[in-house]
């Protein structure tokens, strides 16, 4: 037995929400069929390419997307990163790397991708990570940005950061771990101009950088010494009182998916809200991640099955692809556009959608 929240906007729509989101959410906005407002086409993109697992990472444009190929089609195993027009079926490899060498792009833009590089641990079959990495598209050039910091009696790395980079141009900012001098250890953002590769420490006791509203923001200290301030290079900080699972931010705004304990029932509920207005968007004790935000979208992955649906900023609704089956969904998204992924009995499959301007 559930109980359905929302808002009294929603109340006066003629459209039927579909069960499956209302077994889902708790809580909704308004919510109204993609009608009018959104169209979509089925597009191919194969599920293997070169004998390797085939996978989206980012839309770098209407027909192209950026693909990794890997043996295992889990994150952090690429073998190679090309790009594929899924117009004309055509793939354009980047660059590969050799066995052993396992890589995950933490970001790209026109000029570079930066990645994250691991090495196999034969004695726990697991992964070592090795440093961030970045590759020139300009001369097909792979250099190093920084190395993690490794333990001289065991030979492991001491720190793994999974945390957010932020590019911007030819300048990447990014997070490191790292041993005082009397043996503590704490983080500190640097950045670095990819041009003359030298990195510069910025802001000690700081990490996760972002973009906010066109500043640099990271997460520092608050009194409690727990990473919850939100702080920009201009001095403005914001204090997030809330357990966050994911976030991201788009011009004025900054969403995230709060991870909430129940201990009554026992259990977890996650709140998607905007984090400036304390706005909330939805909320399940379902799992959802891969939060994304631009100017019209705000997208999450949903791990189990219903109708698809995007949250559109422009009209404040929840827009659902009423016609398409239940399934598990990620979305891909730019400007006005995006490819939906549906994970189904059958394998993948994708949409191109597009909001009316």
């Amino acid at each position: 037995m559930f109980l359905l929240i929302f808002s009294l906007s929603a109340c006066k729509e003629k459209y039927e929400i579909p069960i499956s989101i209302q077994e889902h959410y708790d809580f909704l906005p308004a919510v109204n069929d993609i009608g009018g407002k959104i169209e979509y086409r089925k597009i191919e993109i194969p599920a293997k390419l070169k004998e390797y697992n085939a996978g989206c990472l980012y839309l770098c444009d209407k027909s192209t997307a950026l693909l990794y190929l890997s043996k295992t089609g889990n994150y952090y195993l690429e073998q190679e990163f090309g790009f594929y027009n899924f117009e004309t079926n055509d793939y354009q490899s980047l660059t590969s790397f050799p066995e052993g060498q396992n890589v995950g792009i933490s970001a790209l833009n026109d000029d570079y991708l930066i990645l994250r590089i691991f090495r196999d641990d034969v004695h726990k079959e697991s992964l070592l990570p090795v440093g961030l990495y970045a590759y020139s598209l300009q001369d097909s050039q792979l250099f190093e940005i920084i190395l993690e910091e490794i333990d001289p009696v065991s030979g492991y790395p001491i720190y793994a950061s999974y945390n957010d980079v932020l590019l911007l141009g030819d300048t990447l900012w990014f997070d490191r771990f790292h041993t005082n001098a009397d043996g503590s250890r704490s983080v500190a953002l640097y950045s670095i101009n990819l041009k003359d590769r030298k990195p510069i420490k910025r802001v000690e006791n700081a990490q996760n950088p972002f973009l906010y509203q066109d500043q640099v923001a990271f997460f520092t200290h608050n009194e409690n010494k727990e990473y919850k301030k939100i702080t920009t290079l201009g001095g403005q900080s914001i204090d997030v009182t809330i357990d966050l699972r994911d976030i991201a931010a788009t011009g004025n705004h900054i969403y995230g998916i709060e991870n909430q304990p129940d201990y009554k029932e026992l259990l977890t509920r996650f709140h998607l809200k905007d984090l400036i207005t304390n706005q909330p968007i939805v909320s399940t004790i379902k799992s959802i991640d891969r939060l994304h935000a631009n100017e019209y979208f705000v997208s999450w992955r949903n791990i189990f099955k219903h109708t698809p649906c995007i949250y559109d900023r422009k009209s404040k609704q929840l827009l659902v692809f009423s016609d398409l089956p239940e399934s598990e969904t990620f979305y891909l998204i730019k400007e006005n556009y995006g490819i939906l992924t549906q994970h189904t009995d059958n394998g993948r499959v994708r949409y191109f959608f597009e909001r009316k301007q």
